[in-house]
């Protein structure tokens, strides 16, 4: 009797403490099959479509909650640096097209307006004081529109700095625990 329940305390023991070393490994160890793609995918030669890809692979390798953390701070890093990246592309976007085109929703009209006084002085013709007072108007109506305009673009460029921010602090965390070099500072 004093064997079996000796035996079974041993058992016992033995799988609490089985179940204390997975719970350990599960919360400490990256997958080796993780930590190579995830590796490959911080190369900086590699493209979007490549970090794509290698964001697509990695999610079936995922084994351990440790995998599951790094493998999501890796994911938001490239989804935040994706988003920066638009919002930076579009602001360039809107800026090329309102200086090259004058075709801004906030002075379209007004530039339209200068464009015809323009072509009457160009005639030698007297600009009607009609056309006067419209650009006038036009012009007190541009300067909010303009204001609101900058407002929105200066907090898209923080949002996009921001995200940039987190995104490189994210992925120097996953290239801490995989034991990659730190990303260098960037230049500002």
């Amino acid at each position: 009797m004093k064997r079996v329940l000796s035996v079974g305390i041993v058992a016992v023991l033995l799988s609490g403490v089985s179940f204390a070393a997975y719970k350990v490994y599960d919360n400490i160890h990256i997958s080796s099959d993780l930590k190579r793609v995830l590796i490959a995918a911080n190369d900086k030669l590699n493209s979007d479509a490549d970090i794509k890809a290698y964001v697509h692979q990695a999610k079936p390798l995922i084994k351990t909650k440790r995998d599951q953390e790094v493998e999501g701070k890796f994911q938001e890093a490239v989804s935040l640096a994706e988003s920066s990246t638009e919002i930076s592309n579009r602001l360039m976007e809107e800026t090329l097209s309102s200086i090259s085109e004058k075709t801004d929703e906030c002075d379209k009209s007004f530039y339209d307006l200068i464009d015809l006084e323009n072509r009457y002085r160009a005639d030698g013709i007297r600009v009607p004081q009609d056309l006067v007072d419209e650009i006038h108007q036009a012009n007190k109506e541009v300067k909010p529109c303009i204001e609101r305009r900058d407002q929105q673009r200066e907090a898209d460029e923080k949002a996009a700095k921001e995200q940039l921010k987190q995104a490189r602090k994210l992925l120097g965390e996953v290239r801490s625990e995989l034991g990659l070099p730190p990303l260098p500072k960037p230049v500002e």
